[in-house]
């Protein structure tokens, strides 16, 4: 099969156009610049931001394991009486 002109992607090119690198990932590298910097200019206050964020993050984690543990715990229970009554 010959190559028409609409299959031909020059070397040069991205396969995905200007799409390749979306401005999110601009945003985002701008946002972890904007935190390096206020860690390094404000070490003690980024720190103590730091220590919140791991500090709510691990509360979310603790809040989502509690409710899949009573779930699991739920859907034993129903099993287990299945198997019980058969």
């Amino acid at each position: 099969m010959l190559p028409t002109e609409a299959t031909i992607v020059r070397r040069d090119s991205h396969p995905l156009g200007k799409r390749a690198f979306p401005r999110r990932t601009r945003n985002s590298g701008l946002a972890a610049l904007a935190i390096g910097l206020v860690l390094m200019f404000w070490p003690g206050s980024g720190l103590v931001a730091l220590g919140w964020a791991i500090a709510f993050s691990a509360l979310a984690i603790a809040v989502v394991m509690f409710f899949l543990a009573a779930r699991f715990k739920r859907a034993g229970d129903r099993l287990g009486m299945r198997s019980v009554n058969r």
